[in-house]
């Protein structure tokens, strides 16, 4: 059956087929905090696709297609990665599906709901919801096809470009650091970049993605951030050692600090990635990487759901439960760092600092605390936190799948 057969079959029918049912839209209505977004999506092209995984157990594929163009960050249509979905209700009215309830980690796992809405039989709209804050209605097409939108492909391994073990030419990747680095207009800097075969670097992506969110092309910086931290998934020791791991975890920084998610629990694991990884790059050169210690700052500082950063330091279990200690002492450490390009980190600080004033920590009011002594409380804090987070890593609770990772930074 091709993908707009199902449509001729008998409307009157009131069995609706979740086999491998087509939903082809034209029309969809954004929904937040249940007012609706107003914006024009008429004539917006979407796919909903749902497939059987195991019709016994009533476990369900979920895909959402873009059927106007291939995704910015992935270059396939593929909108939302697929989904395993459970039926929890039907009736003459709609037909429910629901992501299965887990507990991964500290941060409360957000369900995604499907419900198809049925009139007479027949499927009038599917709404998604990827939380009680957020929905999305997507309307049946009943215009004609002017053109045919693209198919509804599966993502399969092979579409995905493949991962080689990084470049032992240190000579090579730092020269193409500075061509990168020093690429001063947009066009320049997107020809060397689609010289896809030369770059197999976490470093070297990392320069790519600092190098286009200067220029403003964020579409290209989110695509190479994503490469370079795809060598940061798993828990892999023949990478976790390398120097290299640093522009891992700055990548991810990136990514996070940089781009909206809505996969919060992918978004946990990666955060303690991100963490784990310029961490022990910290611990291989104490005191000198001060992008590093830059970016762990700002990782906590920037971070887009600050609950996140308080379920990791939760780990370490202070009384106080401040992220500014942690702050501090890295800002001040990258401030002092030899070569440093950080000098406006002290000022930043400082302004941290004033801002827990009337706050105390251990018991002690944290404006009777000098920088240099935060530096050190700061760090015993972190390195305390680093080895319980680095337990976690090893043993692979913050692995995240090819497929989750695509989910955590995708956008509807």
């Amino acid at each position: 059956m091709g993908i707009f057969d199902f449509f001729k079959s008998n409307k009157q029918t009131r069995y609706i087929d979740l086999t491998d049912l087509k939903f082809i839209s034209d029309d969809h209505v954004k929904f937040k905090n249940k007012i609706e977004i107003p914006e024009h999506n008429s004539n917006c092209w979407r796919g909903l696709r749902i497939q059987a995984s195991s019709l016994s157990s009533k476990t369900y594929t979920f895909t959402l297609y873009n059927l106007d163009q291939d995704h910015d960050l992935w270059e396939e249509n593929i909108a939302m990665p697929p989904k395993q979905m459970h039926l929890i209700e039907v009736n003459l009215e709609k037909i429910v599906l629901q992501t299965n309830e887990k507990q991964v980690s500290a941060i409360p796992f957000i369900q995604d709901r499907l419900t198809i809405h049925l009139e007479s039989g027949t499927i009038d709209r599917i709404t998604l919801e990827k939380s009680d804050l957020f929905q999305i209605d997507f309307y049946r097409s009943t215009s004609n096809y002017s053109i045919e939108p693209k198919s509804f492909d599966s993502l399969n391994d092979g579409d995905v470009e493949e991962l080689h073990f990084p470049s032992t030419d240190v000579t090579a990747v730092i020269a193409w650091c500075e061509i990168i680095g020093q690429c001063k207009d947009l066009k320049s800097l997107k020809i060397i970049y689609g010289q896809k075969s030369d770059f197999t670097h976490p470093q070297i992506y990392c320069q790519f993605g600092i190098s286009f969110l200067a220029l403003g092309d964020r579409i290209h910086a989110k695509r190479a951030l994503f490469k370079g931290g795809r060598y940061g998934l798993s828990a892999d020791l023949s990478l976790y050692n390398q120097e290299f791991i640093n522009y891992v975890g700055q990548c991810l920084f990136l990514l996070i600090t940089e781009f909206k998610y809505f996969d919060i629990e992918a978004l946990y694991k990666l955060t303690a990635l991100s963490y784990v990884y310029l961490s022990k790059a910290i611990t291989q050169a104490p005191g000198k990487l001060f992008d590093a210690y830059k970016a762990r700052a700002l990782l906590f500082n920037n971070h887009p759901f600050s609950v996140i950063v308080q379920a990791l330091i939760s780990e370490e279990a202070t009384l106080d439960g401040l992220i500014e200690p942690y702050i501090i002492s890295d800002l001040l450490t990258a401030h002092k760092a030899p070569r440093s390009l950080h000098l406006d980190a002290y000022q930043t600080a400082i302004f941290i600092h004033r801002r827990i004033k009337d706050t105390t920590i251990d018991g002690i009011p944290a404006w009777k605390y000098t920088m240099e002594e935060l530096v050190e409380l700061g760090d015993a804090r972190q390195l305390k936190l680093f080895k319980n987070l680095e337990t976690q890593f090893k043993a692979g609770t913050f692995d995240v799948t090819l497929e989750e990772y695509k989910a955590a930074i995708n956008h509807v």
